[in-house]
């Protein structure tokens, strides 16, 4: 293996393993702290209203200016606001952190541009003019797209992101309140799924040897729905947390395939062209996604109860179920 990909996938290791420390602790903070269920989904509403403009922005600009600094920069303003997020005990305080986690993948992309353009032309050049730039050349570069070749892929992006973000939005207060687990516990649970997901996304050409026929993803899309849709059903019925495990190892799995598989629909479909914006456009539905479904989670869990957000996940799981039936069928036809 090629020494820069293996850097790549470790320096992807270390954020996944980051983020999945401190994530998964924050609604328990949060509600230890006197906030209630709205709060805990305003705390992942928040972070992704901010990134939500960034994506196809930040696409756009590694289109232009290049990816390996875009990621230095990324990595580290992230490391610090986390880091300082760590020695803070206020609601307020941790939302703006949040936001400001939207932010900083906005941020390192036109700083580097502030940087560059710095050096080729007068000193006196206001930053504010070279964000400008850098954000017109974004606007100009997610122009050139036709949007309506892709919009029955993003919707399906959207539903399976919508999907998986009210269930995750719920997981750690889904554990303590119905099967009354403590955080060691919780963690062992997360620990379990992230395995599962993880050796799924590595075997994933492995799965695909099965699919060769399926040129277009769409079956594969088909069933990943129908994997993810089982599963939910499973852990709403699940009437103890051995059950319920059981019952979330094909959703971990479906969850994982179906990252990879929404973004090659994407990616077939462009061939090539505009790579960079389109990405960072299915990581703006993601994050639109992830606007509304932690307070669609955390209105359930205040007015209706935590155990009752997996009806949300499993409504969105369904309705893909049936467009992602109509989209074969198209396909057929076609």
């Amino acid at each position: 293996m090629d020494l820069s990909i293996f850097l790549l996938q470790f320096v992807a290791f270390l954020d996944l393993l980051a983020v999945g420390l401190i994530v998964p602790l924050v609604p328990n903070h949060i509600r230890q702290l006197g906030g209630n269920h709205i709060y805990v989904g305003l705390l992942g509403s928040i972070y992704s209203g901010f990134q939500l403009g960034s994506g196809p922005l930040i696409g756009s600009l590694s289109d232009l200016k290049g990816r390996r600094t875009i990621l230095m920069l990324t990595l580290l303003l992230c490391a610090g606001v986390y880091t300082i997020m760590g020695f803070i005990s206020s609601i307020a305080v941790i939302l703006i952190l949040r936001g400001m986690l939207g932010l900083v993948y906005f941020l390192p992309a036109t700083n580097k541009k502030t940087t560059k353009e710095t050096k080729s032309k007068a000193e006196q050049d206001s930053v504010l003019d070279k964000i400008i730039t850098s954000s017109k050349q974004s606007v100009v570069e997610l122009s050139k797209i036709p949007w309506a070749e892709y919009w029955d892929v993003f919707l399906l992006k959207a539903l399976i992101s919508f999907a998986m973000a009210v269930y995750f939005s719920n997981y750690s207060l889904y554990l303590k309140t119905i099967y009354e687990l403590s955080p060691k516990y919780i963690g062992y649970v997360i620990s379990i799924q992230g395995v599962i997901s993880s050796v799924s996304s590595f075997f994933i050409g492995y799965i695909n040897k099965f699919y060769s026929y399926d040129i277009d993803y769409s079956v594969r899309n088909l069933h990943m729905f129908i994997l993810v849709g089982v599963s939910l059903m499973g852990m709403i019925l699940a009437t103890n947390v051995y059950m319920f495990i059981v019952c979330l190892l094909p959703l971990a799995v479906g969850s994982a395939v179906g990252r990879l598989v929404s973004l090659e629909m994407v990616l077939t479909r462009c061939k090539g062209k505009h790579r960079g914006t389109l990405i960072g456009a299915t990581n703006s539905v993601t994050s639109l996604s992830g606007v509304i479904a932690p307070m669609v989670a955390g209105f359930i869990g205040q007015y209706f109860g935590v155990a009752y957000g997996l009806y949300a996940s499993l409504f969105a799981t369904l309705l893909g179920v049936a467009l992602s039936y109509q989209y074969r069928r198209k396909n057929k036809v076609d």
